[in-house]
């Protein structure tokens, strides 16, 4: 004799509609689409010898899942095509809270008159939502 209905329970298809799925979980990377999408939006801010092989230097390949897993990027560079002791740097990461990359792009550039480097910063924000880059916003301007 069975009580609570255990006659009942099967271990047939049935059963089997009753399993939970593992989420797919796809390990996407900032490939030539994604980059050339986010210089385009960016390019028209930027007053800066900056191009958008700077930004292919550090996100080329660069897994998006580790980025939102907390690993940070950041690269000194020169943006100037001539030799100077001024380096210029671009740092991403992703802000969990609010659900969105940071893009944070710094450049010095030698000024002759002063010998020095003054230098101007960016920090943009972007989400990427369908392999495309949405909501770019600059959040901070310095310079």
């Amino acid at each position: 004799m069975t009580s609570c209905g255990q006659a009942d329970i099967q271990s047939g298809p049935q059963a089997d509609n009753l399993k939970v799925e593992e989420p797919n979980i796809k390990s996407e990377t900032f490939d030539d689409e994604i980059i050339t999408l986010l210089y385009e939006k960016l390019d028209s801010g930027f007053d800066i010898d900056f191009k958008q092989n700077h930004l292919e230097s550090i996100l080329k390949n660069l897994d998006i899942l580790s980025l939102k897993e907390g690993e940070e990027f950041e690269k000194e560079m020169l943006f100037e095509d001539y030799k100077c002791d001024c380096l210029d740097k671009i740092k991403i990461y992703y802000d969990k809270a609010d659900d969105r990359f940071i893009l944070w792009v710094y450049e010095e550039f030698y000024e002759t008159d002063l010998d020095w480097c003054p230098e101007t910063s960016y920090s943009y924000s972007f989400q990427i939502v369908n392999h495309k880059i949405t909501d770019l916003k600059l959040d901070f301007m310095a310079g």
